[in-house]
């Protein structure tokens, strides 16, 4: 997922930025992307995003982004965050906003060996491995 303006890919990292509003709802919960500054460029080696949650905003019917929200898309206000939206995409009717969480290589790679643990030992449930690896690794 592409984040060009200076600034937000750090945000990510430091996770004072969680949530990014989209012209395209092609990226889908439960799924994991790079974190890249441009189109073509390669994601950012500190790790990738999750997307938790997905809803629509409809600039026809004023259901334009919450204070909260605003806050969650890097510190903005709501008028700044709608003024530099309408600057970017002046001719949005409808946009995705898109919830995430930012993992770290380290811990994405902790977690694949920990599936990989699990399919070699069988007769432990997934559950209990992956909530074991999630409560390490998130401390």
């Amino acid at each position: 997922m592409i984040f060009a303006f200076p600034g937000h890919i750090d945000q990510i990292v430091e996770d004072t930025k969680t949530q990014t509003r989209r012209n395209s709802d092609k990226y889908n919960v439960g799924q994991t992307y790079a974190v890249q500054s441009g189109r073509g460029k390669k994601g950012d080696s500190r790790g990738r995003i999750l997307i938790t949650r997905k809803w629509s905003e409809d600039r026809y019917l004023d259901n334009w982004i919450s204070k909260q929200d605003a806050e969650k898309e890097g510190g903005y206000g709501v008028e700044e965050y709608e003024k530099l939206y309408l600057k970017m995409n002046p001719d949005w009717e409808l946009r995705w906003c898109y919830e995430f969480e930012f993992w770290e290589t380290e811990s994405i790679l902790s977690l694949i060996q920990a599936i990989a643990d699990a399919k070699k030992n069988p007769s432990v449930p997934w559950s209990t491995i992956k909530s074991q690896q999630l409560r390490t690794e998130k401390q």
